[in-house]
């Protein structure tokens, strides 16, 4: 009996210690992002943010102002407006610049966390959508040179 009465106060004294909390901001209850490592590869991150607000605007005139002519004589004007406004039941919620590399091209990959929410279907949910956007330095600056999906021109 006393045995039985001392193993169970051992284990309500060790119990607490492996159900505590972490402390807010600790990198165990919250991955980091990665950082750009250099000064160009943050201006590439800072235009395919710019085309993430734009998209979650659905605003097709404040992308194309990102695009390079190059993309422009690529693609459809309807490719554009395909990813960047979508279907009017979906919602543009969020977007968010989650990573980079640079291309032996010279040319940066950057990959964007798009949100969206499907409103008009019998169960509306939301989905998390990675998309590589591809940026070209022109003139001294970076521009957007590559839609996800088929017509990208990426």
């Amino acid at each position: 009996m006393k045995l039985c009465l001392a193993i169970a106060a051992a284990v309500l004294l060790l119990a607490p210690a492996g159900c505590r909390r972490q402390p807010r901001g600790a990198s165990a209850t919250r991955p980091t992002r990665p950082a750009p490592s250099d000064k160009l590869e943050a201006e590439a991150w800072a235009v395919a943010h710019k085309l993430g607000e734009a998209w979650q605007k659905k605003d097709v005139a404040a992308a194309r102002k990102l695009m390079t002519p190059g993309l422009l004589d690529r693609i459809s004007e309807q490719a554009i407006r395909d990813f960047v406004a979508g279907p009017a039941s979906h919602v543009h919620k969020g977007a968010e610049v989650v990573g980079g590399r640079r291309r032996s091209d010279g040319r940066m990959e950057v990959t964007l966390r798009l949100t969206v929410e499907y409103r008009a279907q019998m169960d509306p949910h939301a989905d998390v959508l990675d998309r590589v956007v591809v940026l070209k330095r022109e003139f001294g600056e970076w521009l957007v040179d590559g839609l996800p999906g088929p017509g990208g021109g990426g």
